[in-house]
C-alpha cells in the first residue's frame, strides 16, 4: 500500500556528522525528511494539511510533533491580492466587475483589430460565423455572473460590441444596426444576458 511504501522510505535513517575528516556518532533519524529527495514536497504537503490556521492548534501540533516554535521570532504576514483568476472570470476584493470587464475588453479590442483586417478578405456569412466563435464565445463565457450591474461599466463593452457588428455587417454609415442585427440574429450584450437569464430559468423549471 502507499502507506507501507512511505514507511519504508522514512524509517529505520540513520545520520552522523562528519567535520575535518571526522566521523560523529550515528543515530537514528525519527522526525523530517531527508532534503533534497523527490518525495520532500509531497509530504510536507501532507505534514502541514494537519495544521489548522489558529494559534492553539499550531502549537497542539508542534507539541505532538517535538517541534516548539520561538514565538519571539515568530511574526504573521497578510497576503491580499486585489484581484483573483478563477475559470477565466476576474473577482476583486470587492466583489465589483470593473476589472473582468476591462480584461475582457483588451481581449475583445484585439479580436476587433484582428477583425478590421478580415473585413476585405470574407464575405459577411463568413465573418458572422467567426464572429459568434470567436468574439461573441468570450463576452458570453460567465454573462450571467457578472452581467446585470451598473450600466457604467458596461458602456465601453456595449460601444465596443456595436463597433464589431458593423464591421462583420459591412455597415460603413452611422445609421443604428438594431434592426439589422435582429435580422442577422446577433444579440446585444443586454439582450443576451436576458436571454441566457430566460434559458436558465427555464431549463431549472423542468
Amino acid at each position: 500500500s502507499s502507506l507501507n511504501w512511505f514507511k519504508s522510505y522514512l524509517l529505520n535513517r540513520k545520520q552522523s556528522v562528519k567535520i575535518n575528516e571526522v566521523n560523529g556518532n550515528t543515530i537514528g533519524i525519527k522526525n523530517g525528511v531527508p532534503q533534497g529527495s523527490v518525495l520532500e514536497p509531497i509530504l510536507c504537503v501532507i505534514y502541514i494539511n494537519e495544521i489548522y490556521f489558529n494559534f492553539n492548534t499550531i502549537t497542539v501540533h508542534g507539541c505532538v510533533n517535538n517541534k516548539i516554535s520561538n514565538q519571539e521570532n515568530c511574526k504573521i504576514i497578510k497576503i491580499v491580492g486585489k484581484i483573483v483568476r478563477y475559470l477565466g472570470v476576474v473577482f476583486d476584493n470587492n466583489l465589483k466587475w470593473d476589472f473582468h470587464i476591462n480584461n475582457l475588453l483588451e481581449k475583445l479590442r484585439f479580436i476587433t483589430f484582428k477583425f478590421i483586417k478580415l473585413k476585405n478578405m470574407a464575405p459577411k456569412q463568413t465573418m458572422k460565423i467567426v464572429y459568434f466563435a470567436l468574439y461573441q464565445s468570450n463576452f458570453k463565457y460567465g454573462l450571467l455572473v457578472w452581467d446585470g450591474f451598473r450600466d457604467n461599466i458596461l458602456n465601453a463593452l456595449v460601444i465596443n460590441q456595436n463597433n464589431i457588428v458593423r464591421i462583420c455587417l459591412k455597415k460603413f454609415t452611422l445609421e443604428r444596426s438594431t434592426k439589422a442585427n435582429y435580422r442577422e440574429h446577433i444579440l446585444l450584450v443586454r439582450l443576451l444576458y436576458k436571454k441566457l437569464l430566460l434559458c436558465t430559468w427555464l431549463r431549472n423549471l423542468t
